[in-house]
């Protein structure tokens, strides 16, 4: 969650430094992040609406691998009781952060790699 505030703070704030003089190396907009997040802040790891691809095996076909397309109008976020990380309902399915890019891609063209056995 941390890690996509920032990325989408230094989209937002590529121009920051030359506008009000902060040094780029003081690290401003990740300690923007970390006190977003430290008062309730949550970044889900899509927009509502957007689909998203699970690639996990209790999807897959018996004679092919295959994806579950997920798109949602709403998402809901709960924290775990045991980790205490924060994984979202979408589409009834749980995701969680670490299964970005893993089991979990937000492009149709990521899912389809890692189903080839291209994904790391």
């Amino acid at each position: 969650m941390r890690d996509r505030l920032i990325e989408l703070l230094k989209k937002k704030y590529d121009h920051f430094c030359d506008q009000c003089g902060v040094n780029k190396d003081s690290h401003y907009i990740e300690n923007l992040a970390d006190y977003l997040l430290a008062n309730g802040v949550i970044v889900l790891p899509c927009k509502i609406g957007e689909t998203i691809y699970d690639a996990r095996e209790f999807f897959y076909k018996a004679d092919a691998p295959d994806m579950y397309e997920m798109k949602s109008d709403d998402i809901c976020v709960e924290k775990d009781s045991k980790s205490g990380e924060y994984r979202f309902i979408y589409d009834d399915a749980y995701v969680s952060y670490e299964e970005i890019g893993k089991t979990i891609f937000l492009t149709r063209e990521e899912a389809e790699q890692a189903l080839k056995g291209g994904a790391e």
